[in-house]
């Protein structure tokens, strides 16, 4: 398909390229407004890729660093302690996705595609199947919508069980449709959602 081999990669760095003066200013002010506080600026986690291949994702740090296990698996669930009071302004208004646009300019993510996953929440077998494997990940996608308010919705308890045996087969199901059905049009109505829902 054109557009997912040529088409989607150029339509990122078009994107990202011509909003520098809108998005790199709010960057550049979380990135000093964190470091005035004191706080490690970056997050950095294993997730699951294009080809099935792990990478470095980076975010803004929202956790404690004396969390200890943020990036282990453990979710975050309504009134974590481990989410610090930046951290929460920065999940709410999906700030703490900013750095990844350095990963999509780099191409090791696109601006819409299957968000990806810890490696412990992967089916292989179904990724492969369905071709979203064969997708660079996204900063946003289907299940992004769907789930925007995901903690809310964790229960305090076992948390990691809830999200594997309740939310992983929803994403799942969310991914494959984006496989089966990914066009600019559909890129184009994922990121106005998206912006809809981080506005509203």
């Amino acid at each position: 398909m054109f557009y997912v081999k040529y088409g989607k990669r150029l339509f990122d760095l078009f994107f990202v390229l011509s909003t520098i003066p809108i998005w790199f200013p709010v960057f550049f002010l979380v990135y000093v407004m964190m470091f005035i506080h004191g706080m490690p600026v970056f997050y950095h986690g294993e997730r699951v890729g294009k080809d099935l291949k792990t990478f470095r994702i980076v975010k803004f740090r929202t956790m404690a660093v004396r969390s200890g296990n943020e990036g282990s698996g453990d979710t975050v669930f309504d009134g974590d302690k481990r989410v610090t009071n930046i951290g929460g302004f920065l999940r709410k208004y999906k700030l703490d996705e900013m750095p990844q646009l350095f990963l999509v300019l780099s191409g090791k993510m696109s601006l819409v595609g299957p968000r990806p996953e810890l490696p412990i929440y992967v089916d292989r077998e179904y990724y492969h199947k369905y071709g979203i494997s064969d997708l660079r990940p996204g900063i946003t996608d289907f299940s992004s919508i769907k789930f925007r308010d995901l903690s809310s919705i964790i229960p305090k308890g076992d948390a990691n069980t809830f999200v594997k045996e309740r939310v992983i087969p929803q994403k799942n199901k969310l991914r494959k449709l984006y496989a089966e059905s990914v066009s600019f049009w559909t890129d184009l109505i994922i990121i106005f959602r998206t912006l809809k829902n981080i506005l509203r």
